[in-house]
């Protein structure tokens, strides 16, 4: 499930992408075609990623993540939005992306793939100590 505001330079991307529902619901497999056919600007985008098992309806009966203008994102108690999401990543206004998992093996092989990447809850809880 995915909450975008994007620009592919593919214009049949970009419509399937800016969905006016404010959600599309594609497979990892087919993300991972549009990214390796598509390099572009993610400016706003939670990419919730499910268990295969979990279907469209059930992510439905929820309400859908977003980006802008959620707080909980600079927050100690950092969480995934969508209660069935095994993963969230985020796009945060074309500056920053997030990731956010259950799972700590994920995590690690996230942390050591990007090792640049910053741990949030520890920027977080740092942060929060400074106000």
């Amino acid at each position: 499930m995915l909450t975008i505001e994007a620009y592919p330079d593919h214009e049949e991307i970009y419509k399937k992408l800016n969905n006016p529902d404010r959600y599309v619901w594609i497979s990892g497999e087919e993300l991972t075609e549009i990214v390796k056919n598509d390099d572009f600007q993610w400016v706003w985008a939670v990419l919730s990623g499910f268990n295969p098992v979990i279907s469209e309806k059930d992510v439905l009966g929820y309400p859908g993540p977003y980006a802008d203008g959620y707080e909980g994102f600079w927050k100690p108690d950092l969480s995934i939005q969508h209660p069935l999401a095994d993963f969230e990543l985020v796009a945060w206004d074309s500056s920053s992306s997030l990731f956010i998992t259950r799972d700590h093996g994920l995590y690690n092989e996230f942390m050591k793939r990007f090792p640049d990447a910053k741990d949030l809850r520890a920027y977080n809880s740092e942060e929060d100590m400074l106000r």
